[in-house]
């Protein structure tokens, strides 16, 4: 039977975009008939409750904290030792048609020095990358000297990033910088070791090659929905939240964090809803996180707190509701991808996002649907005016027929036959 290993450094604890594909993925595949095998270093109760217990997926873990006696006993160089030899064992195993997947740039690190266990076996592994060092203006690796020649040139690629992101190298003391400029030395090496890398849009594609020189990045769009779910979210459409059934809503779903730029979609609702003088709207933020005060007490301030809903974190049985529910779905994150923007697409709902996003090919009609603006308040609270007012589609079958071509059975079929074909040819 063919096997797949989604090895991840992860905790796999909380409900958000990467975890999900990494789920709906060993789901896809084991329904398939393949057998498809979470690694974990350590596993934790709240990843079989994940998604409402949804995905069901077999879980090997690396390292299990077993009491000891000894130097050695529950130590950090036993644990790093312990999670390389078992990771080596599990690559020892790998046959000519099984895939090891890697789910970012720490994991490829992880499989490249469990190497120094067995030398002369060299492990044969793709990689995910699902954003770039950019889109976290926290994320001070993007300053390392390894990037510094393309690093103006994807700061300036990019209006966001040029507004997030200084130019000045922030200071830091001397052994923090040699760390971290040696490990960025590391992973570069990692990832290039590589087989291949998916993406998710052709920005992040140009992105990675410039950062880490990767000569076999792969852009591969995921529209996150199945076959099945895309028909039945495309039949329903209509109100099932009867407490704002008069009020137009618009609708935005996301972790709660600054990346997310959520103040940013505030302060446009403010604005469309000054300028627009229309009091029979609300704005409903689902999710949680850290910023919620902070936004709450934005819209305080703004002055739209009577119109705007925070209900917390959306359980997964009520997802379908909230997207049903909504007229316009907003997002304003500092990244070229989302998956709660295309599943609203697949609900056949307006959306509105920056010029930061990046849509996959093949969705011409599907653009009926897009409302771009530019990382401007107002353009944004027009474009959210726009949005509002647009007559109903009238290609629903055509739009259906694009949004096919991005559920999650054909992303995954497409990761598969790529990520074998590239490990099939390092053999060679």
């Amino acid at each position: 039977m063919q096997r797949i290993y989604w090895l991840t450094v992860g905790f796999m604890d909380k409900p958000g975009g990467g975890e999900r594909i990494i789920l709906e993925g060993l789901q896809t595949y084991r329904s398939i008939g393949i057998d498809a095998v979470l690694l974990l270093i350590e596993q934790r109760k709240e990843t079989e409750l994940l998604f409402n217990r949804k995905y069901h997926v077999k879980i090997v873990e690396l390292y299990k904290n077993r009491k000891r006696s000894g130097i050695l006993n529950n130590s950090k160089l036993r644990k790093w030792i312990s999670v390389r030899r078992n990771l080596q064992k599990i690559i020892q195993g790998i046959d000519r048609d099984d895939l090891l997947i890697a789910n970012g740039i720490d994991e490829c690190l992880l499989i490249e020095s469990s190497r120094l266990l067995a030398p002369f076996r060299r492990p044969r592994y793709v990689t995910f990358i699902h954003g770039s060092k950019f889109q976290f203006d926290d994320d001070l690796t993007k300053y390392c000297a390894v990037y510094r020649k393309v690093f103006d040139e994807i700061r300036h690629s990019d209006e966001v990033y040029s507004q997030a992101i200084n130019r000045k190298i922030p200071r830091l003391g001397l052994s923090r910088r040699i760390r971290l400029e040696l490990r960025e030395i590391l992973k570069v090496w990692a990832v290039r070791k590589s087989q291949a890398v998916f993406v998710l849009s052709k920005k992040t594609q140009r992105e990675i090659e410039l950062l880490f020189c990767h000569r076999n990045v792969n852009a591969v769009s995921a529209g996150g929905f199945s076959i099945s779910e895309l028909k039945g979210n495309s039949s329903r459409i209509g109100r099932d939240d009867t407490s704002l059934e008069s009020k137009r809503k618009f609708l935005s779903i996301c972790r709660l964090v600054k990346k997310k730029r959520v103040d940013f979609i505030l302060e446009a609702f403010a604005c469309y809803t000054n300028t627009e003088k229309d009091s029979q709207c609300v704005f409903v933020v689902g999710g949680s996180g850290p910023q919620e005060e902070q936004l709450k007490n934005l819209a305080d301030r703004l002055g739209i707190r009577s119109q705007v809903v925070f209900p917390g974190y959306i359980p997964e049985e009520k997802l379908g509701s909230y997207y049903r529910s909504c007229d316009v779905f907003l997002q304003a994150d500092n990244a070229d991808y989302d998956l709660t923007t295309m599943v609203a697409l697949s609900y056949l709902k307006n959306v509105v996002v920056t010029k930061q996003f990046d849509f996959p090919d093949g969705l011409e009609k599907t653009k009926s649907l897009i409302f771009t603006a530019t990382n401007d308040i107002g353009n944004y609270a027009a474009q959210m005016s726009i949005a509002i007012w647009a007559p109903k589609i009238r290609e629903k079958g055509i739009i259906l027929s694009e949004l096919r071509m991005i559920t999650w059975e054909q992303y995954f079929q497409r990761i598969l036959a790529v990520g074998i074909k590239a490990t099939r040819m390092w053999r060679r």
